[in-house]
Order: structure tokens, then sequence, then C-alpha cells
């Protein structure tokens, strides 16, 4: 596996800061994931419902997207859904303290590059959102 990029943010070196677009419903849960985001030298707009985001407007200033499966109304994968539906190709990340219940088919036409149970260690999370952002950057190519 090769080395892990997001390292290299962490002292100044490399691409400029990613943004990370976080939907959480759990206040705490969101904190956390931003505090932890931030640490890393990445860039975090969080939003605490899927209506919060798709009222904030443009969506390209994100690299990736972090959603919570289980929220009220939406749920995670609706809402990436949604978010192909207004024209967004960045990759998702679900995390989710139950398991996948949508199948893989529909997750991979959404654009969801893993689904990853709470609470997700914090090497897999990072891991993760460096493949969503190679993900984003080779659609760009």
């Amino acid at each position: 596996m090769a080395p892990f990029r997001l390292a290299a943010s962490l002292w100044g070196e490399g691409p400029a800061l990613r943004t990370i677009c976080i939907v959480e419903d759990d206040e705490a849960v969101r904190d956390s994931l931003r505090a932890l985001l931030e640490t890393h030298r990445l860039e975090v707009t969080d939003f605490a419902s899927p209506d919060a985001l798709l009222a904030h407007g443009p969506l390209s200033g994100f690299d990736c997207f972090v959603v919570d499966f289980q929220m009220p109304g939406m749920n995670g994968l609706e809402l990436v859904e949604a978010l192909r539906k207004r024209g967004a190709s960045q990759c998702a990340i679900v995390i989710s303290a139950m398991r996948p219940s949508p199948s893989r088919e529909r997750m991979d036409r959404a654009g969801v590059i893993a689904w990853l149970p709470k609470p997700v260690p914090e090497p897999d999370l990072l891991t993760w959102i460096n493949r969503a952002i190679d993900c984003a950057s080779a659609r760009l190519q």
C-alpha cells in the first residue's frame, strides 16, 4: 500500500488543504469528527441534517462527503443519491452503527466507496478519506 499522503499535509507540505463535508445529526459525533479532521489539517464544513446540506448551495467546494446513515428524514444513502442528482461527483463515505442494509450495487451507483461502522478508528477514517479524495481527483482527469 502506498504511504499515507494526508500525513504530508500535516506539516504544510503537499497539496492545499482539502475540504471534507460531514453530515451527522448527533452533535457530539459531528464535533468529534470535526476536531479529528482539523488536527490533520483538513478543512471541515459540517451539517446537522441532509436538508441543511441540500439548502447550502454549491457542492463543488467539497473534496468528499462523510455522512451518517441513520438520520431523521432522509438517510445517508438517500442523501448521497440526492447529491448525485444535483451534479455532485465527489465520493462519499457512510458511517453507521448499523450493518449495511442497502445493496452494494446501490451504494456503488451512488458513489459510496466505504461503509464504516461506528465508532470508526481514526486510521480507517483517514485512509478512506484519502481514497475518496483520490477518487474525486481521478474523476476530474
